[in-house]
């Protein structure tokens, strides 16, 4: 018999973890807000990105749910939270979500230190798998950008990139981690495991240094040539080293050698320039265009390193000026702002 898959939400990570699903013989269903239902009833267009020009693939026939509710009644395999931090907050969706799906597999996929704390406060712990995702998904076309390469001339929809040698990787219970990685890897979506001590020692510290580096492009005018000058560069590097040390006593664990190594600003540089040469899309438009949409999340995981720091008596001036360059709400009362020479956005 067949998985019977639910995935929450249908922007591009859900929609490329669903049609991946779809595609090794799983029984999908989406959960969206009801404004997006008659969309989706059209079916989905999602464009493989490859060297020698997108693949066009179709994705229909799935089921589609508008409320927590209507999971009831459904025996549920997986359930995939592909939707952002922010969304989590009310949970009472998840609460909702968790009772009607049974004892189903939660793939729980959202990135932020204190996301996991709020999700098994609702749904038994070992119903848990944690993921990380390997893929870079979008909305084709980016905002601004008219060269349509990664559609080749075709109709608007998910444009998606599977990196050599980058899986999507999932932590949990075995036998749950396995039906996991098995339903993803049947429909073409490169997946691994790994031990959920090693996922715990090495997710939230890579999420810290990724915020850095996005917040402070974003501080930068969203350029890359101009995040590769000296002065940014330094400020990345002070933000991600308070974000770390902050990661490390929370969760009493020691900074991975990699996350020290890829905030020094020789490899930043090395990897800037690298960069768009190498990515098969419009990298700085992407960049803007995802991190606006998920602006929300960041600023949660940001803010959340805060008031850690200062709960613990770490040094948090180079966070909380950053904080205050991307939205002057999340500055603490006095902090100096953050001053330079490009606009800050």
């Amino acid at each position: 018999m067949s998985e019977r898959v639910l995935v929450v939400g249908a922007g591009a990570v859900g929609q490329v973890f669903a049609h991946h699903l779809a595609r090794g013989g799983a029984e999908v269903a989406l959960l969206v807000k009801p404004a997006h239902e008659a969309a989706l009833r059209e079916g989905m267009t999602l464009y493989r990105l490859r060297r020698r020009g997108p693949l066009r693939e179709r994705f229909e026939g799935y089921r589609i749910l508008t409320a927590p509710s209507q999971a009831a009644g459904t025996r549920w395999d997986q359930v995939y939270s592909a939707v952002s931090s922010a969304a989590l907050r009310p949970a009472t969706w998840f609460a909702e979500l968790a009772r009607a799906t049974g004892d189903a597999t939660v793939v729980f996929l959202q990135p932020n230190i204190d996301d996991r704390a709020i999700a098994t406060t609702y749904a038994d712990p070992q119903r848990l798998v944690d993921g990380m995702i390997g893929f870079i998904a979008y909305h084709s076309p980016l905002p601004g950008v008219t060269d349509d390469r990664d559609r080749d001339g075709g109709a608007p929809g998910m444009a998606f990139w599977l990196p050599p040698g980058s899986p999507s990787r999932f932590a949990g219970d075995e036998l749950r981690t396995t039906a996991v990685i098995d339903a993803l890897r049947r429909g073409g979506l490169p997946a691994s495991r790994m031990d959920p001590s090693s996922f715990a020692a090495v997710t939230p510290f890579a999420n810290a240094v990724l915020y850095a580096c996005i917040a402070t492009l974003q501080a930068a005018g969203w350029s890359l040539a101009a995040l590769a000058d000296d002065r940014w560069l330094e400020r990345l590097g002070a933000v991600a080293t308070e974000s770390l040390t902050i990661v490390s006593d929370h969760l009493q664990l020691g900074i991975p050698l990699g996350a020290r190594l890829v905030t020094n600003p020789l490899v930043l540089r090395a990897a800037l320039r690298l960069a768009p040469a190498v990515v098969p899309l419009p990298l700085e438009p992407y960049l803007r265009a995802h991190f606006t949409k998920v602006g929300p999340q960041m600023r949660l995981g940001l803010a959340a390193y805060a008031q850690l720091g200062a709960a613990a008596g770490l040094p948090t001036d180079a966070l909380a000026q950053l904080c205050a360059a991307i939205d002057p709400a999340l500055q603490p009362a006095g902090s100096p702002p953050l001053a330079g020479p490009v606009p800050l956005c």
